[in-house]
Order: C-alpha cells, then structure tokens, then sequence
C-alpha cells in the first residue's frame, strides 16, 4: 500500500488557493522559521545567526500600515512572509521603502513570490512612495526576473559586499520608481 501521508515538505493545496494578508503577531514564530531557513541555506539574507522570535520584536514592530509586513497562507499556514521597510532614518529618505520577501522552501517555485512582490508593489503605489528598492544577495537570477516582471530596473552592483559560505557575494540594487 502506498503512503499517502504527506511529509512537511509537501505544498498541502495549490497556489491558487494563496492569500495575502498583513502579518498579525500571533504568526511571528512562522516568519521567524522562515527566515532561519533562509539565513542557514540561502545568501538572499546576509544575517549569519538565526533569529529568536524575542530578537525579532522590534524589527515587527517597527512596521505599520504605510511600511507593512504580510504573509502568504495556505489553508490557515504562513508559507510566505514580505515587508516594506524604511530605507533610511532621514526625513529626505521618506517616500523611500525597502521590499524583501522570504518563502518557505517546499513552496519554491510555486508562484508565492510573485504573490508577495505583486502584493508590495500594489502596497507601495497605494502609500504614495516615490519609490521602492530591493538589494538581491547573490546569484539569485530567479528573483532578479521576477523583480524585473514588476517592473523593478537593475540600478547597479555593489560588488564583494558579502561574505557568507565561505563566499564573496555581490549584491544587485533594484528599483521601481511610482
């Protein structure tokens, strides 16, 4: 008899079936799952030290209606988080945010992603920036079309920024402007 009983890995609906909400922060714990996955495996973040749900209490409360976090869930699951930040603490920086999205990895591939970005751009426009920026770590060609798909430009490489995995990494600057 075959086992029909799906591991943690497995997508448990399809993507249609995704929602996009804000974030509540009852689900922290989730987006700091995902995040530690992404810190451990990937250098689309450059933190090198997981993060506890307490370390991560003033990154969410720093956000708000104008610079959000949301999430991506799948029948009541948070497989996706994103967030607009300030890009900087000077006043001339307003209208200035800064996207970044993280997905779990059994929904890689999935459209979630697009979901996310869809949903920050959408955000963006609605609060008024002039503008938003995306810095994507490494050789990450997946994400660099995908922006590009939302309209995002390549604005410029910084090179040899990051060190992560024994790796000098480039970081690509990306921007859409409203």
């Amino acid at each position: 008899m075959k086992n029909t009983t799906p591991t943690h890995l497995e997508p448990i609906a399809k993507v249609d079936e995704v929602i996009i909400v804000m974030a509540q922060k009852s689900e922290l714990n989730n987006i700091v799952e995902i995040y530690n996955w992404a810190i451990k495996n990937t250098s689309a973040t450059f933190d090198t030290e997981e993060k506890s749900v307490s370390s991560q209490l003033n990154w969410f409360n720093s956000h708000d209606k104008e610079f959000p976090i949301v999430v991506a869930k799948k029948s009541d699951r948070v497989i996706a988080f994103g967030s607009i930040s300030k890009w900087s603490d000077r006043c001339a920086y307003s209208g200035t945010g800064e996207i970044s999205f993280y997905v779990h990895p059994s929904f890689h591939g999935q459209g979630v992603g697009t979901k996310i970005l869809e949903k920050l751009v959408d955000i963006g426009h609605k609060n008024n920036f002039r503008t938003l920026v995306s810095r994507i770590g490494g050789k990450s060609e997946a994400s660099i079309h995908l922006h590009k798909k939302f309209g995002f430009s390549d604005i410029g490489t910084m090179k040899s920024v990051g060190n992560k995995f024994d790796e000098i990494i480039d970081v690509h600057l990306m921007q859409i402007l409203f």
